[in-house]
């Protein structure tokens, strides 16, 4: 009997240290560029998606990039209307971007290639031929009850540089203005003043206190609004986050 036990709990350990080595085998977010080629005062347009049939319920990561070779723009979200987004430069080739499901019961995860961001770049006039890198580092992925997944990896990307000037491509997301629209029942709004550990500065972003869905501030704000996500200071000034938000029963 004592065997039988011993073999069953080896048995589940292996399967799950399998599990989490097939999870990091396959990166849970993944960037894609609109081009494979630009030249110097193009636009390039990357989308950062989801890669994994797993619930997402929220993230936070830094894409890196090459800021001799690129300038970064914007970064637009694409996460569903019931989620909060927000991004900010952290200079030096470092873009921050956090997004989490905002539903009091983390009721919207996303999953399957669903879109998270567009990040917009222009070709610096005097960038080098050759292939330029963006890739993600310090991916934090929040899975099922607002649980941090082990072994979350990102897939980044390269765009070849060739010639030499040129226009901006077809790929710019087009800008929107919409507003969520405003009714009598609207809360009180308050204004909070997290920091993101290593930004250019730390700005306020006024968001209600409901969990509607918040208005997305510039993407110039060094400061990230979290709510049920909560930024903390690690070592080095990484940025972990931490669910406070779980599942009703």
């Amino acid at each position: 009997m004592k065997k039988i036990l011993s073999s069953l709990l080896v048995c589940c350990i292996l399967a799950a240290v399998l599990a989490c080595q097939v999870f990091a085998a396959s990166p849970a977010v993944k960037l894609t560029p609109g081009v494979a080629e630009a030249k110097p005062g193009d636009t390039i347009v990357v989308t950062v998606s989801t890669e994994t049939a797993d619930d997402l319920y929220g993230f936070q990561m830094d894409v890196t990039y090459d800021p001799a070779v690129l300038e970064y723009k914007s970064a637009q979200p694409q996460t569903p209307a019931s989620w909060y987004a927000e991004s900010a430069d952290m200079g030096e080739g470092n873009i921050r971007l956090l997004a989490y499901d905002d539903t009091a019961d983390l009721s919207a995860p996303v999953q399957n290639a669903a879109g998270l961001f567009l990040i917009t770049f222009q070709v610096k006039s005097d960038a080098a031929e050759g292939d330029t890198g963006m890739g993600i580092k310090d991916l934090l992925v929040a899975g099922v009850n607002g649980d941090l997944v082990p072994g979350a990896a990102g897939a980044g990307t390269t765009v070849n540089i060739k010639g030499e000037g040129g226009g901006s491509s077809s790929s710019e997301p087009p800008v929107t203005s919409e507003e969520p629209p405003v009714t009598s029942s609207t809360k009180p709004t308050t204004t909070k003043k997290p920091h993101i550990p290593g930004g250019n500065g730390g700005g306020s972003v006024t968001i209600p206190t409901d969990t509607g869905k918040k208005p997305n501030p510039g993407t110039n704000d060094t400061a990230l609004l979290i709510g049920s996500l909560v930024v903390l200071a690690g070592a080095g000034g990484t940025a972990v986050f931490l669910a406070s938000k779980k599942r009703k029963k």
